[in-house]
């Protein structure tokens, strides 16, 4: 049972990794750094955290730029609610992406860009 699941953990891992190198909308950089890729997991998420995302974008409490971020998140997930996406990150450098694909389609539905500073 327990190799089922790590078959299946793998396949999750390769096929994110399969829609990251297959989006044209990454630079080019985040596609060829697949492999650096950490925490790809499967996530989901309730109307709860449309919510959250809608006071938050009320209250502004990080300035208009988080504002922003937030608003094109919300309009990217919000479809997404109750499905499975697969998600991680991936740093080169300073930056980090965090990426978001579809379980159903296999294809990158949202995608943001960290700035690290150190």
């Amino acid at each position: 049972m327990l190799a089922t699941e790590d078959m299946i953990e793998s396949e999750l891992k390769q096929n994110w990794k399969n829609a990251v190198q297959l989006c044209l909308e990454l630079p080019k950089y985040v596609r060829d750094s697949v492999e650096c890729a950490v925490e790809i997991k499967r996530r989901s998420f309730d109307e709860s955290y449309i919510e959250f995302l809608e006071s938050q974008i009320k209250l502004s409490p990080r300035g208009p730029d988080w504002t922003e971020r937030l608003k094109e998140r919300k309009k990217a997930l919000s479809p997404f609610c109750g499905c499975d996406l697969v998600g991680g990150r991936i740093q080169v450098g300073t930056v980090e992406y965090v990426v978001e694909v579809s379980g159903e389609s296999s294809k990158v539905v949202y995608w943001e860009k960290y700035e690290k500073n150190n």
